[in-house]
């Protein structure tokens, strides 16, 4: 997906949990390679798990964001070290292609100097949605059209597990958390993607 949008990716390694080894390829990224973001996948949770967060302490990463307020996708990590950034995304594979979709491709891009900007719709969702929840929930779906009349149809199997809940997803509808179950109808917030998915 970072290729498709014009961006030079360079895959380095597949590390074990252990912080040393970590700190050592992420070290060898920044200074031998010299690449100007590092991007990892995995390590990114809570206690014990949370490698992502240890590394970044131990090589005096300074914080600049950690964790969002959303599902999924919500369990990041963004710190600078080394004069480089480093990401860490959750080990997911769906919640780590959600916040490469919402949180880091919007900011690549204003990196890399791309003037294109972020579309957001209002569209009525297709299917009623009891569930509720305290963190914005993000959900994959594309767009109907039936009878003349637009709606953001949920995509299934929306599982932190299931990337192919994915495959032609062109929007990512945006429910904040708190909001009362949704009728048919209610309108929600929808991020445009530039392409369908995988």
């Amino acid at each position: 997906m970072l290729e498709a949008e014009g961006l030079e990716v360079c895959y380095t390694a597949l590390v074990p949990d252990e912080t040393e080894m970590i700190q050592t390829e992420l070290i060898k990224c920044s200074d031998e390679l010299k690449l100007p973001l590092v991007l990892t996948t995995g390590g990114a949770s809570v206690g014990d798990y949370d490698f992502a967060e240890r590394t970044a302490a131990a090589l005096n990463a300074e914080p600049l964001l950690r964790k969002v307020n959303m599902k999924p996708g919500g369990t990041m990590l963004v710190s600078r070290a080394r004069g480089k950034l480093l990401v860490s995304l959750s080990g997911n594979p769906a919640a780590a292609l959600m916040s490469l979709l919402t949180v880091l491709r919007p900011a690549l891009l204003a990196m890399t100097g791309d003037t294109q900007q972020t579309v957001f719709w209002q569209l009525p969702v297709r299917e009623a949605m009891p569930k509720t929840s305290g963190a914005d929930r993000m959900l994959r779906g594309h767009l109907l059209i039936e009878d003349g009349q637009a709606w953001f149809q949920e995509h299934q199997g929306r599982g932190n597990g299931n990337i192919s809940s994915f495959a032609g997803c062109e929007l990512i509808g945006i429910v904040p958390g708190g909001s009362a179950p949704l009728k048919k109808g209610d309108a929600i917030r929808v991020l445009r993607l530039p392409s369908p998915l995988l």
